[in-house]
């Protein structure tokens, strides 16, 4: 094993529902549905099943419009739940176009 290899760190990455893209787990929104609400989970640390999204609007909609989070939560979204469009209409667009979201857990230090 060379020296550069065992510096190397591994990466986790994520496939956005949206676009379908693999992407690295922090440049990408973290979606759950907790208490049968359809919520983004900054933090990345929420119990339970997770969806993943680029955090662009061009996303969100992809996402709306092909019904695929239904099937990311193997149907554990409640009909008449806030679509994954209305989410980013609600505020989530401060990550921006392009842009990442950070959250940090009690207790665990940033990498």
């Amino acid at each position: 094993m060379s020296g550069s290899a065992a510096l190397q760190r591994h990466v986790p990455e994520r496939t956005c529902i949206g676009c379908r893209q693999r992407r690295p787990r922090e440049a990408l929104l973290r979606l759950v549905v907790a208490g049968g609400h359809l919520r983004v989970d900054p933090a990345r640390c929420l119990p339970g099943r997770g969806a993943w999204l680029c955090p662009s609007e061009r996303c969100f909609r992809n996402a709306d419009r092909r019904g695929v989070v239904e099937r990311a939560f193997r149907g554990a979204v409640v009909p008449g739940d806030a679509s994954v469009a209305a989410l980013w209409q609600e505020g989530f667009a401060s990550a921006g176009e392009g842009g990442t979201t950070t959250g940090t857990r009690k207790g665990v230090r940033p990498r």
